[in-house]
């Protein structure tokens, strides 16, 4: 059966991290006989403004990624992660085998990868580097859940800019912690739509305005974990309508503000705004 992965970004150090991690390793990870951690760093050639590969380079890391992965696997290793960050990509394994025989599978393949990289081998038994900087905290579980809800949003044509009401559940044993939380939910301007009490338990039904920006929906989804597990009780998720809109008419829209403004803008503008606007309603 294949692996669960999941991906989130991080924060580290004021730098924009996005890890990738192996889930299903967290099964056996306490009784794997496997105690060396296996670090590999590729220098990305033309990273983006965020320190992130270009549509173009990533087909090509995949490539080598699996001729990697293949490498190290064949040893009786296991792939637990990747985090890319600051113009570089990093993968780590932990295995068994000698590390002479892994630097001589590996020397070569890197070598002529065409890549500027690197690697270290250390002792690991306790797997700290899987737990400490691979594994999600609860904040980026949150951001997860999220990621997956917009990945299907995306997938079913949603414009991520278009504003619209975002519906939320939570759920409580006590009453009072339902008075304690609406309290919370009238200080933070969110409108309260329900309070229904079901199996012993008071689900909380509320909802705000926004976009489907992974930073926009995260603020919100974050404070609400917390407010909610600071009480005691069972945050969720969330849930949105599917917005469309045509490119055109964001395009359109587009123009006239800028044009409203005594800004002209060229055919060779509209055709780049055209792209971009496609762009934005393609990718979350």
């Amino acid at each position: 059966m294949a692996d669960t992965w999941h991906f989130y970004p991080k924060l580290m150090d004021e730098r924009q991290l996005w890890i990738s991690f192996n889930e299903s390793y967290d099964d056996i990870a306490e009784s794997d006989s496997r105690e060396n951690l296996l670090r590999i760093e590729i220098k990305l050639k033309k990273p983006t403004r965020e320190g992130m590969p270009t549509n173009e380079e990533y087909e090509k890391l995949c490539a080598l990624e699996d001729i990697i992965v293949d490498a190290v696997c064949s040893t009786n290793g296991v792939f637990v992660g990747r985090v890319t960050y600051d113009g570089r990509r990093y993968y780590s394994f932990y295995f068994s085998c000698s590390r002479s025989e892994l630097s001589s599978l590996l020397h070569p393949i890197l070598d002529q990868s065409g890549y500027k990289a690197r690697f270290v081998m250390e002792h690991d038994p306790q797997k700290l580097f899987y737990w400490q900087m691979l594994y999600p905290s609860d904040d980026d579980w949150q951001m997860i859940r999220d990621l997956l809800t917009l990945d299907q949003l995306n997938k079913h044509g949603d414009n991520k800019g278009i504003a619209r009401q975002v519906f939320h559940w939570v759920y409580f044993t006590e009453q009072e912690q339902v008075d304690d939380f609406s309290d919370w939910l009238v200080q933070e301007c969110y409108q309260f739509q329900s309070v229904t009490e079901q199996d012993e338990q008071f689900c909380v039904r509320f909802y705000h305005i926004g976009t489907m920006r992974l930073s926009d929906i995260s603020s919100h989804t974050l404070k609400i974990a917390r407010s909610v597990g600071e009480l005691g009780g069972e945050y969720d998720g969330w849930e949105s309508s599917v917005e469309k809109l045509e490119v055109k008419e964001e395009v359109n829209t587009h123009i006239d503000d800028k044009e409203a403004k005594g800004d002209e803008v060229s055919k060779e503008e509209k055709v780049d705004l055209i792209q971009r606007f496609k762009n934005w309603t393609q990718h979350p």
